[in-house]
């Protein structure tokens, strides 16, 4: 069987990935530079630390307007933000120390308008709209972390790279801008269950958002395709090479779910 350790790129060449990412950002034109001045403020406190001792930490977190695309009406309300415009919130954590994972997880916060997320609306509207207070202009829709979990106590087994709903929303590290007051949060205490999936980096997060909403709806160019090729092949190329190794063999005996958890429980 694998190890799970080569599962995950080493922390000091995704660090030297990172920066290459962020510095190609921050020159970025169009609506995505709407977060150059937090692009600028991550990517200098990152290139300040060492390759193998360093955190990169989204805060204020990133920015993107979901817009309905010309060719949709505004009227099609089998769309989501069909009626008014979204946010969808970049953020999170990757922390290393001596080329060892310490910490890792990445966010993406869909939020909606009052009255706006249409969809449900034909299937009971969120009931926070119905029972909330006025104040209250937006709503955290959905939420999502991806997480690297390499297992530092003993508590449970998790898969080392996965994908969860919900989590900590920290209102604190929106941009200034954002009236953080007016954002309500109806979170659950649940944590599992805990999907496997590969892991992420910002730009991979950004990607998804321009990939399934189309926004920004500038942000597509080979320039941008080239930084996603290089994200895929950092990220996952030893993720799905192990995963495939490990499928192909038709003599295994260990379960998909061993060969990618963290085992905490050992």
């Amino acid at each position: 069987m694998p190890s799970p350790d080569e599962l995950l790129p080493d922390p000091d060449e995704l660090y030297e990935h990172l920066v290459d990412q962020l510095s190609f950002l921050q020159n970025r034109g169009g609506k995505i530079s709407r977060n150059k001045r937090n692009f600028r403020k991550t990517l200098s406190t990152l290139e300040e630390e060492d390759p193998e001792d360093w955190t990169l930490d989204i805060n204020p977190n990133w920015i993107v307007q979901i817009e309905t695309p010309d060719y949709l009406s505004r009227n099609d309300s089998k769309r989501d933000f069909a009626i008014q415009d979204g946010l969808a919130v970049v953020g999170g954590i990757i922390k290393a120390e001596e080329n060892q994972f310490k910490e890792y997880s990445l966010h993406l916060t869909l939020i909606a308008h009052r009255n706006s997320e249409v969809r449900g609306h034909h299937a009971g509207a969120p009931c926070c709209w119905n029972h909330g207070s006025d104040e209250w202009k937006f709503r955290v829709a959905k939420r999502y972390h991806f997480d690297i979990d390499v297992g530092d106590d003993d508590t449970e087994d998790k898969p080392i790279a996965h994908l969860q709903s919900g989590g900590n929303f920290k209102k604190e590290n929106l941009p200034k801008e954002i009236d953080s007051d007016a954002i309500h949060y109806c979170s659950t205490p649940l944590d599992k269950p805990r999907l496997p999936h590969p892991p992420m980096d910002p730009i991979l997060v950004l990607q998804l958002v321009a990939d399934q909403y189309e926004c920004p709806s500038d942000i597509r160019s080979e320039y941008w395709e080239s930084q996603i090729f290089e994200a895929e092949s950092m990220l996952w190329e030893r993720y799905y090479s192990r995963i495939s190794e490990h499928v192909s063999n038709n003599d295994r005996t260990d379960l998909f779910d061993s060969l990618i958890s963290n085992g905490r429980m050992d």
